[in-house]
């Protein structure tokens, strides 16, 4: 008995030291992170990847006959992808991305190019599955600019813009607001957190987060500003000057990251965003619906609104008129 004392003393000791250090651990660590910030990390690391706005059909075409590097998931209805899809594409609507049976149909090695009718909702499932990881491309303008614009699938291509007025006077934000109040998950895990961030939005009984240009223009003039939609504009700071829509304000996708920004939002307003064409407003529409806002992306941007202000970008003209085929397909 006299041997054992000195080896239980000791075996005390160690427990009281580890324990100890264990606690000490967990108070360096600080606080859990909160879904928003979480989230927002999530973004960083999705933008830090140099996403494109969007993908032109040449090189895709080009690849699924040849390397075939690409993997094609369009986002379309069921109805619309049986009539006719891209060769070799798979079909999840863009609402069922984020699902977990969705989930296990899609690569994580390898390229994955989302379309669905005009480039819109592609874009959203896109920027979606690109914050959860995944190697995503939206492809520009989709269906009308593979084949014939008739064949987006009962959506209406593109037919010229509403010729709205634009302003030249710079609009800024000072009043600053508590962030978002963001709680998607009781997970602790980072992937599971930002799955449901998207789930929350992409739910059936989410608004699409989509406006046209008349009806925001009509949102604009009914007479009642107090229901006005906030406008960010996410053009170059050049073509914001040249000409915006009234009363926008301009901040890029990088600044869409910044807290200091963040808290000039409102997270009980909405929010329209628009760029040249719809696809990098579109990026920029997701990361504000990931992290709790309420925002829409202005359909085909400013060359909706008035194609005269667009800046450098080419308005869409043509579609290629690519190959399509018919029939269900995998799923």
């Amino acid at each position: 008995m006299k041997k054992l004392f000195p080896r239980i003393v000791v075996m005390l000791a160690a427990l009281v030291v580890a324990v100890t250090f264990t606690a000490c651990s967990d108070d360096s660590s600080g606080p859990s992170l909160t879904d928003f910030e979480v989230v927002l990390d999530a973004i960083g690391d999705w933008w830090a990847t140099s996403p494109a706005a969007a993908i032109a059909p040449t090189p895709v075409y080009d690849d699924i006959n040849g390397a075939q590097n690409y993997f094609i998931l369009s986002v379309r209805a069921a109805s619309a992808y049986d009539a006719g899809h891209i060769p070799g594409a798979i079909n999840i609507p863009w609402r069922d991305v984020a699902e977990d049976a969705s989930l296990t149909l899609l690569p994580t090695d390898e390229t994955i190019v989302v379309y669905c009718y005009t480039g819109h909702t592609g874009g959203l499932a896109t920027a979606a599955l690109g914050i959860m990881g995944y190697d995503t491309e939206n492809l520009k303008w989709g269906m009308m600019n593979w084949a014939h614009p008739d064949s987006a699938g009962g959506v209406a291509a593109w037919a010229g813009d509403q010729g709205l007025a634009v302003e030249m006077t710079a609009n800024t934000l000072t009043t600053q607001y508590e962030l978002p109040d963001l709680e998607v998950s009781t997970s602790n895990d980072p992937a599971e957190i930002v799955q449901a961030a998207a789930q929350r939005w992409l739910d059936e009984a989410y608004p699409t987060p989509i406006i046209t240009a008349s009806a925001l223009y009509d949102e604009l003039n009914d007479g009642n500003a107090a229901d006005d939609p906030l406008i960010i504009s996410v053009r170059s700071s050049t073509d914001y000057a040249a000409g915006h829509i009234p009363g926008a304000v301009n901040f890029s996708r990088d600044d869409l990251q910044e807290l200091s920004n963040l808290q000039l939002l409102d997270p009980d307003r909405d929010i329209v965003v628009y760029c040249y064409t719809g696809h990098s407003g579109g990026q920029a529409t997701v990361m504000l619906l990931m992290l709790g806002y309420d925002a829409k992306n202005l359909k085909y941007g400013m060359m909706d609104w008035n194609v005269d202000y667009l800046g450098s970008p080419t308005p869409f003209s043509a579609s290629p008129g690519y190959p399509t085929e018919a029939g269900s397909g995998s799923n």
